[in-house]
């Protein structure tokens, strides 16, 4: 495909955050940007959440430096109906998968303690603007690890990325998240939920027949 931009006319740098060493954040990377951009990050691993599958994920520039298996897409949209609390412990296990290990803690637990890390690739969590599905994953993420209220891991998110802004459901998702213990189901098989996501569940039902709209639980979890 070919760039959109002249020749003399370099794209647009992409927006990167880097929330833990090793940990990144950012929205749509354009695909003349996507080789440069990790090989500068030094990305190797990457977890989508978009609505589409991308034409860049097939090109040289991302397989390069993102090895098969370490590309995890959550299709999804940045809508009042999307639930991605389904997907929450997915998404946190494959960050833990493929961060790199600190060689250096200490006592306390805030973004600013991970200090001292391996050389191993970092991974890059995005969306189509690197403000809400991704700073949601980011957050459960980290109110996962470190046992920390949603409020507490949002205002240092923010610290490190201030554009972000996830949406309104998306933040009762994850108070929900919070109540259930960083966990949403009863069962490994992820079929039994806890009384509070079937809370959730039950008002997201209503939500969608009142508002005429399609259950999007159909949307794909795949691995490249």
């Amino acid at each position: 495909m070919e760039s959109p931009y002249p020749p003399t006319v370099p794209p647009p740098s992409p927006s990167i955050s880097e929330i833990l060493p090793g940990l990144l954040m950012s929205g749509y990377i354009s695909q003349p940007q996507v080789a440069p951009t990790h090989e500068k990050h030094h990305i190797t691993s990457v977890l989508s959440l978009v609505g589409r599958n991308q034409h860049s994920w097939h090109q040289k520039g991302f397989r390069n430096t993102v090895p098969p298996g370490q590309h995890l897409w959550i299709q999804c949209c940045d809508g009042a109906g999307q639930d991605l609390l389904k997907s929450m412990e997915e998404c946190c296990d494959f960050i833990d998968r493929f961060i790199p290990k600190p060689t250096t803690t200490t006592k306390r637990n805030t973004l600013e303690n991970h200090s001292a890390v391996s050389t191993e690739g970092s991974v890059l969590v995005h969306s189509g603007r690197g403000q809400s599905r991704s700073a949601t994953i980011i957050i459960a993420y980290l109110m996962r690890k470190h046992r920390k209220s949603f409020k507490e891991v949002f205002e240092e998110v923010k610290g490190k990325r201030p554009g972000i802004n996830p949406n309104p459901a998306f933040v009762l998702q994850l108070e929900v998240w919070e109540k259930t213990g960083y966990r949403v189901w009863r069962d490994s098989f992820m079929a039994v939920p806890k009384s509070q996501y079937r809370e959730y569940l039950d008002r997201r039902k209503l939500y969608l027949k009142e508002n005429e709209l399609s259950d999007q639980d159909d949307f794909q979890v795949m691995e490249l």
